[in-house]
């Protein structure tokens, strides 16, 4: 299996670079390659609580490589799309906050590598993917709490807590298929590899390691995209998901049980849907998740906030935004391990400035109640973030 998954890989990454090569002066080559670099930094300070008093640096450099087949005059609906990052810095949650939740998003250690490169096929209204996929660009993502700069934001902790998930900074080979209906509904399905591993054991992300051992994850989703005119406001989300491995049995540690699995739901909307129309408007945006106790030390997750898009005259693209989100110890987990607390929340309140739509500086205060379960007593963080996007 291991080596019929490398078989792939290769296979994957050879026609990438035929794609490349090929045809390398034609015109229509050129303008179907588009580039992207983004460079993010954040300087966080911790003034209270947690593990330690203190200041350190995270930093994250992207580049994204993206070939239209269709452009190029090929055929019609294919994408070839190359990712590779940088990531470096003292890990802050884990050093300095204790939070178990990471309130940066950018938060990986040092690491170097690809990260996705994956075929994409329109076909009508389905699409069709294979290769190495973030997760998170297709599934669990909340478009209004993407302002924020909590993990948690992102991806919702009753799952990245709990069971291994191909995400930030560590992707996993994936088949996808996705189908867009008229009414508004997206149906997407996709089975990953039950385990992206680690920087030990895929230090540049570029080894498939596929077996019976570490099994799968599969995930399905359904989503409402709800338009006004031209302009898409509200989605709504439901999502469930299984992972074949074998996990601890916080009722009886001594064994293991086979599978494991959970829910969850995104809500993001428009307060004022006119004014939201017209370029700004007060949005919010709710995440909830659950998973068995049995199997989980994260048995149930929420998150909501607000984000105030445009709000000071002459900054239209500007970004005003609170937000909370909690993680609630399972009882089993709870009742073999004793942690002080049953619960971790964190509170984010940011403003992000936007220059020119390409530069972003974005300072943001959490105050984080009782990290890793009360193990350290609650942290006031304090954070700079900017970007450079080319």
């Amino acid at each position: 299996m291991v080596k019929r998954s490398g078989r792939m890989k290769s296979l994957l990454v050879l026609c990438l670079v035929l794609v490349f090569v090929s045809e390398i002066k034609s015109q229509k080559l050129a303008d179907a390659i588009s580039f992207s670099t983004k460079v993010t930094g954040d300087f966080i300070y911790n003034h209270t609580g947690g593990i330690k008093k203190g200041y350190t640096y995270i930093g994250m450099e992207d580049f994204t490589i993206n070939l239209s087949t269709e452009t190029a005059g090929w055929w019609k609906g294919g994408n070839f799309f190359l990712h590779g990052l940088n990531g470096h810095g003292v890990g802050f949650s884990e050093n300095y906050s204790g939070d178990l939740q990471v309130l940066s998003n950018i938060e990986a250690g040092d690491y170097t590598g690809l990260y996705e490169y994956y075929y994409s096929q329109d076909l009508g209204r389905f699409t069709f993917l294979f290769g190495q996929h973030d997760l998170n660009s297709e599934f669990i993502g909340t478009k209004y709490g993407g302002t924020f700069v909590n993990s948690s934001f992102g991806i919702a902790p009753s799952i990245s807590l709990n069971v291994p998930v191909s995400i930030y900074p560590v992707a996993a080979p994936c088949i996808m298929v996705k189908y867009l209906t008229p009414s508004g509904f997206t149906y997407k399905v996709a089975t990953y590899d039950g385990n992206p591993g680690d920087f030990e054991s895929n230090r540049f992300n570029v080894q498939w390691n596929i077996n019976s051992h570490e099994g799968f994850f599969s995930i399905t989703e359904v989503e409402y995209n709800q338009v006004l005119g031209e302009r898409s406001v509200s989605t709504y989300k439901a999502g469930t998901y299984y992972h074949s491995g074998e996990f601890v049995n916080y009722s009886d540690t001594s064994r293991l049980s086979k599978g494991n699995y959970g829910f969850y739901a995104i809500i993001d909307r428009p307060l004022f849907a006119n004014s939201l129309g017209a370029g700004r408007g007060l949005c919010f945006f709710i995440q909830a998740g659950v998973a068995p106790q049995k199997f989980n030390m994260v048995s149930n997750y929420i998150g909501a906030g607000f984000r105030y898009h445009g709000i000071l005259p002459n900054r239209f693209y500007d970004e005003l935004g609170i937000a909370f989100a909690r993680i609630g110890v399972g009882n089993d987990y709870y009742n073999s391990f004793r942690p002080v607390k049953k619960a971790e929340t964190a509170i984010e309140a940011t403003y992000r400035f936007v220059f020119g739509r390409r530069y972003t500086l974005q300072p943001c205060m959490q105050y984080i109640i009782d990290p890793g379960f009360g193990a350290y007593g609650s942290s006031l963080v304090s954070l700079l973030r900017f970007s450079l996007e080319y």
